[in-house]
């Protein structure tokens, strides 16, 4: 396998206030879209904006295949209608980095990703 492969993928990522159809766009010329929950993209700890899920579902339903990440205030209270409406990763920080008990919140998130079979 090619190591730098490995390390390396090419996506491409939205605010909640762009058009979706940017990546409609593009979305044959990268590995995965990224859909950002939060309204102050940079920032530990902002509020999620739950439109994102509408906007996650409507992408997917257009295109199926895609790699789907949502990065930005996710947390246990909104995962799970975001792997429902699509996403196929999560990326997760304040919500494990706050956690009063790590290793449950890792579990708690680790059984959501197996329910899903992914």
């Amino acid at each position: 396998a090619n190591f730098a492969a490995s390390l390396v993928s090419v996506g491409l990522s939205i605010n909640i206030d762009t058009d979706t159809s940017v990546l409609l766009e593009h979305a044959d010329e990268v590995e995965y879209v990224q859909f950002m929950g939060t309204a102050n993209i940079g920032r530990q700890g902002q509020s999620f904006d739950p439109r994102v899920v509408e906007k996650v579902r409507n992408f997917r339903k257009m295109q199926p295949n895609a790699y789907i990440q949502v990065d930005g205030g996710v947390s246990l209270e909104n995962a799970r209608d975001l792997v429902e409406a699509g996403a196929s990763r999560l990326v997760i920080g304040s919500a494990i980095i706050h956690a009063t008990n790590l290793i449950a919140t890792v579990g708690s998130f680790e059984s959501l990703r197996t329910s899903f079979g992914v």
